[in-house]
């Protein structure tokens, strides 16, 4: 929960900007902001491998290019490999990662006169009543070296077989990032889809949520600002990682939290190695396992729906706080739509729960 509240804060921080017409120093800035982020990033999982394998991390990409359409920004990168050094020397390196054509288009840049930090309510005021940033990756896969271990798992364990195969495919990722009105209890979508070109596997994710107007309070009290000369300045997002959940409370209104999952590969060896485990879970759990396997292809569609603007975060810290009671509780989970397959979870837990009495 804690990393989904995160999330929307930073769409919300990432997406905060934008005016009527863009300026090319404003486009400039996008673009030096995105490469310095890739950088950046790179940057941190350089340091995390080399850290855990004492081998360095090469990076190789073409770097963003950003053009002004004078009412939106329009960038692609044409790619981005990430390498190891062949710890048998030679100087040859090792793919890990292969990005191919990564677009991105946005109307949300600040188009006002200020330089430096600004609150991000501030330029969120300065853009348009609808923002929207979409992006788009044509391809990802995984490399040689990756392939190969993973191929050696499958020898090692037949059952992974499926597995190995589902992550050496070819994806495609993409993502829309909408905003309306956000300074005044406005809302934000994001969507994100990954499809698996060969295997025809996708992965949906629909997030919708309300902005209320402690979202930017908390904002100011933790010093998150917009950089205008660097818009896409992590820093700020940075700062998010020291935050609780209950610091999210009152910032926004959950509305929907959609997933759906489908796979076309043959799932039963996996299904073969939790079958013990699956013997001993309750009979309406291991029932909802066995629809995933079961059917194919296999499916797994989450609905999390929130109706009434039941304010979902106010309730989890009053019950953690022990400020509501299991009468409240009882009512207000009538505004939640929790699905698995169209199996009713909350009527699930109850089962679950009574079960262990």
């Amino acid at each position: 929960m804690k990393k989904l509240l995160a999330l929307s804060a930073v769409a919300i921080a990432f997406i905060g900007c934008g005016g009527n017409k863009i300026s090319d120093e404003a486009t400039k800035n996008f673009e030096n902001g995105l490469n310095k982020e890739l950088k950046e990033s790179f940057a941190a999982v350089n340091a995390l491998v080399y850290l855990a394998t004492g081998t360095p991390v090469s990076l190789k990409t073409d770097g963003y290019k950003c053009e002004n359409k004078s009412s939106y920004i329009s960038c692609k990168n044409a790619s981005i490999d990430i390498n190891i050094d062949n710890p048998n020397g030679g100087g040859v390196e090792l793919d890990i990662l292969h990005v191919k054509n990564i677009s991105l288009e946005t109307n949300a840049i600040y188009t006002g006169n200020k330089k430096g930090e600004i609150s991000i309510k501030e330029a969120l005021e300065s853009m348009p009543k609808e923002v929207y940033t979409k992006s788009k990756i044509e391809s990802i896969t995984i490399g040689h070296v990756v392939n190969s271990m993973l191929a050696y798992q499958s020898l090692v364990n037949a059952n992974l077989s499926e597995l190995t195969k589902i992550a050496g495919d070819e994806y495609e990722i993409s993502s829309n990032i909408t905003g309306k009105n956000i300074t005044k209890n406005g809302n934000m979508q994001i969507n994100t889809r990954i499809f698996g070109k060969n295997n025809k596997n996708e992965f949906n994710v629909v997030f919708d949520f309300d902005v209320l107007a402690k979202m930017f309070d908390m904002f100011e009290k933790y010093g998150m600002k917009y950089d205008t000369e660097n818009p896409n300045s992590t820093s700020s997002s940075n700062k998010l990682a020291g935050l609780k959940a209950e610091d999210y409370v009152g910032t926004l209104l959950l509305n929907k939290l959609n997933t759906n999952l489908v796979i076309y590969n043959d799932l039963t060896n996996i299904k073969n190695i939790i079958d013990k485990d699956l013997n001993k879970a309750p009979k309406p759990l291991a029932d909802l396992i066995n629809t995933i396997f079961e059917n194919k292809p296999h499916k797994i569609a989450q609905v999390f729906e929130i109706k009434n603007k039941f304010d979902i975060l106010q309730a989890i810290a009053d019950k953690d706080s022990g400020k509501y009671s299991d009468e409240q509780l009882e009512k207000d989970i009538k505004n939640i739509n929790f699905k698995i397959n169209n199996v009713d979870m909350i009527q699930l837990i109850k089962e679950l729960d009574s079960s262990k009495l």
